[in-house]
């Protein structure tokens, strides 16, 4: 709890710092999606499953992804040769996926949250751009 109360004011009361730092982890993973999806625009090939917008009313910053050439899995794989975590696969959305015509190799899922950074995300998308 004091890992997740640690960005609230020094000295508050916990539920206070609780408070505060979830308003800061939310609008850093909100900064983080916005930027997700600037750079996501850049790449040809790539479908994002899911609001093409950084509304967290609407969106979580966490995204499912297909690559026209390459499959999730191996999307997922080469991103791990570079020690990035990304998964890939129907993610227990067996129904959807079928739905989607997905279910030879189903989605790259990545999330963000707020120990993660605009550098990371860089990266990512840097890797990405070499495989596709």
């Amino acid at each position: 709890i004091e890992y997740l109360a640690q960005w609230g004011a020094p000295g508050a009361p916990l539920r206070q710092r609780l408070q505060e730092s979830f308003a800061a982890y939310h609008r850093h993973e909100e900064a983080l999606c916005s930027h997700f999806l600037q750079r996501l625009q850049q790449l040809d090939g790539v479908r994002l499953y899911g609001n093409p917008r950084a509304d967290s009313a609407r969106r979580t910053p966490t995204f499912a992804l297909t690559f026209s050439g390459h499959t999730p899995d191996a999307i997922a794989r080469r991103l791990g040769q570079h020690n990035i975590c990304a998964g890939s696969g129907h993610f227990y959305a067996l129904g959807l996926v079928q739905q989607l015509g997905l279910q030879d190799g189903g989605v790259l899922r990545i999330g963000m949250m707020h120990y993660n950074t605009r550098g990371e995300i860089d990266t990512l998308f840097n890797v990405i751009a070499e495989d596709i």
